[in-house]
């Protein structure tokens, strides 16, 4: 009877810590201003857009020396050409670039690793909702070589992605730039040195969306796939059932 107190007090001691609230803006943090909508007349090939991923802990994480992030996007369709960045032969192959180092802007958010942490990303088309769904993964896979205590309450810088404006325009462009999106930062994991695992993770409620040309109608899975969100100014938020859900993407 003890040794099976013990193990699930230790059971107890290992679950996931989920507090905090996730934030995705358009060109900055969310403390610095960014927006949650990002109109774009598709009419240069010149400029970019870049989305602001960040977080707050609600609770104090010591020892943090790696992250994990990702972002959903989800499209009313299939994932238009304008958005294939990654994958040999896609329209727009090598116009998204991720950085793990704040903007020269930013004030209200930081980096948590005072730009001592690498970062690998990837561009995966077929997310939660198949082929109306891609997702932005982040890691930051390198140890710091000192760990970073985390205060509650402050904003930190997780990472930027930005899109450039080639082949909106003219000969050899790509469909799809006028189409809406919905966009969310759904995890943010924390990993430790001590203890090393479970990782902190940062998931809020209402996972903090954004959209591109104001993203009507389109749903975005929350974290774990235990609900979804509909991106703001698009149609009522209410429960919905997945049948009307995918009802949203034929």
């Amino acid at each position: 009877m003890r040794i099976h107190r013990l193990i699930i007090v230790l059971l107890l001691c290992a679950a996931p810590a989920r507090a905090g609230t996730t934030n995705l803006r358009w060109n900055a943090c969310l403390g610095d201003g960014g927006v949650a909508n990002r109109n774009f007349a598709c009419d240069t090939n010149s400029g970019s857009e870049t989305l602001v991923a960040s977080f707050i802990p609600t609770a104090p994480v010591l020892g943090v020396d790696q992250m994990n992030a990702t972002v959903n996007i989800s499209f009313p369709g299939p994932v238009p050409p304008w958005w294939q960045f990654r994958t040999s032969g896609s329209c727009r192959i090598g116009t998204l670039a991720v950085a793990t180092v704040p903007p020269a802007t930013a004030s209200a958010c930081i980096d948590w690793a005072d730009g001592g942490r690498d970062g690998l990303s990837t561009y995966t088309i077929g997310g939660p909702l198949g082929a109306a769904s891609s997702q932005i993964n982040v890691q930051s896979p390198l140890v710091a070589s000192t760990p970073f205590d985390l205060v509650a309450g402050r904003e930190y810088f997780a990472f930027s992605a930005t899109i450039n404006h080639q082949k909106t325009v003219g000969t050899g462009a790509c469909a799809g730039c006028v189409a809406g999106a919905c966009m969310a930062l759904v995890r943010v994991e924390l990993h430790r040195t001590s203890p090393q695992f479970p990782a902190d993770l940062f998931p809020s409620p209402y996972d903090q969306v954004t959209s591109w040309q104001g993203g009507a109608g389109i749903a975005i899975p929350n974290y774990g796939g235990t609900g979804f969100t509909i991106c703001p100014g698009a149609t009522p938020a209410r429960g919905r059932t997945w049948g009307e859900v995918k009802s949203l993407y034929r």
